[in-house]
């Protein structure tokens, strides 16, 4: 049998901050953002109940903080719920954008055209998936969490 340790129970008690909060359809950065408000959150108050509270103030010291509670203590990453299939794609939504981009052009045979080096405008579609929570992330929650006690 697997024991859960305080450190595993305290990310999926996290993880779970942060699934109260989302919309009930959301987007990889929606998650992020808030799974990085949380870790900056925990780095800030970690720090000021340290033995140098001064170092909460200090924006270098915070950022590398903040990546170390990412790892250790915040929620889980969106990649890791969705390899675990907690997640599932409702919609992709697609979008057409116009960028800059840097390099050679080329005709209609593949060669690259002489002189043609230099700052391009290309159209590019970006593919958004849309997500929603599935049902057994509830189900993984109280068998792993609502078991446990001051969590």
């Amino acid at each position: 049998m697997k024991v859960i340790t305080n450190k595993v129970a305290c990310r999926i008690a996290h993880t779970r901050i942060i699934c109260d909060m989302l919309p009930d359809v959301f987007t990889k950065q929606d998650y992020e953002a808030l799974r990085n408000m949380q870790a900056e959150a925990l780095a800030k108050y970690h720090l000021q109940v340290g033995p140098f509270p001064a170092f909460a103030n200090d924006p270098h010291i915070l950022k590398r903080w903040t990546q170390a509670m990412k790892r250790e203590e915040a929620a889980f990453a969106f990649d890791g719920l969705r390899k675990d299939g907690f997640l599932i794609v409702v919609y992709t939504e697609t979008i057409t954008k116009e960028v800059d981009w840097w390099g050679c052009l080329e005709d209609e045979n593949g060669k690259l055209i002489n002189g043609s080096y230099g700052r391009h405008k290309r159209t590019i579609e970006i593919e958004y998936p849309h997500y929603r929570l599935s049902e057994n992330i509830e189900d993984f929650f109280a068998k792993n969490v609502d078991r446990i006690p001051n969590v």
